[in-house]
């Protein structure tokens, strides 16, 4: 656990990458289990001020409940991704943008790719002739 429990002294409070800055009494709690990180402040009443969660991502290979782990980017015309995808029944989207903070697209005429458990390849025909941000979209079928 820690802190502020001894003594606030106050300060800006706004710092640009705080979510949120707090000028109270109270104490942090930090509860570890596998790849979970849960974080909670409580307050001097005890009263829960703030709390979050970290996940961290692990290999699919040695865990079985990962979505996807990406295992290479082989070479194709255009841009690939090659991933596993441990969670069978899963649909994976290739998605692109065209600069941070763009609206995310589907690849036009990409096949949607359904999750049986192993290697699996999502491509962009178009990637190499242009400059694209991209991420695979999980979900499960409708």
């Amino acid at each position: 656990m820690a802190g502020s429990s001894s003594k606030i002294s106050g300060g800006n409070l706004n710092h640009p990458v705080m979510y949120l800055s707090l000028n109270e009494l109270g104490s942090l709690v930090l509860d570890a289990n596998s790849n979970r990180l849960d974080a909670t402040f409580l307050g001097d009443t005890p009263t829960v001020l703030d709390a979050f969660t970290i996940l961290k991502t692990v290999d699919s290979r040695r865990l079985t409940t990962s979505v996807l782990t990406v295992t290479g980017f082989p070479g194709a015309p255009g841009t690939s991704v090659e991933f596993a995808s441990s969670s069978t029944g899963r649909v994976y989207t290739l998605q692109y943008a065209d600069a941070p903070g763009g609206t995310w697209m589907n690849i036009p005429g990409q096949t949607d790719v359904t999750g049986a458990g192993g290697i699996d390849v999502l491509s962009d025909p178009a990637g190499a002739a242009s400059s694209r941000i991209y991420r695979i979209r999980v979900r499960t079928p409708d």
